[in-house]
């Protein structure tokens, strides 16, 4: 009986962290995101593009990246392909606070 509750505490952990990654964003505009994007044809925007567009959903990622061979610009791409994007829409906000190391940005794709 002693070895049961460790392994049933351990389980119930894993589900709940499994839970909790689970994403609950409904309040973002969709479109058909089952198209996948190559990253690399992810567009990097400063400013609300003129041209008609769907939100897609947001993407956040740390400024400084654990891995040197990578930047900020990258991850938004690839988190943004993942969705179908065919372009990011970085909120300057964040960027520009050094109080904070994230950096936001909203996931569009054009019409």
């Amino acid at each position: 009986m002693k070895n049961i509750i460790p392994k049933v505490v351990c389980a119930l952990f894993g589900l709940a962290l499994l839970a909790g990654c689970e994403s609950t964003d409904n309040s973002a505009k969709t479109t058909n995101t089952s198209q996948i994007t190559t990253p690399t044809h992810v567009a990097i925007l400063f400013s609300r593009p003129k041209k008609a567009y769907t939100e897609l959903g947001s993407v956040s990622t740390y400024k400084t990246q654990p891995d040197p061979g990578q930047t900020w610009q990258n991850t938004f791409q690839k988190q943004a392909a993942a969705k179908g994007a065919d372009a990011v829409i970085v909120d300057t906000m964040s960027l520009n606070n050094s109080n904070s190391p994230l950096v936001n940005g909203t996931a569009i794709r054009f019409q």
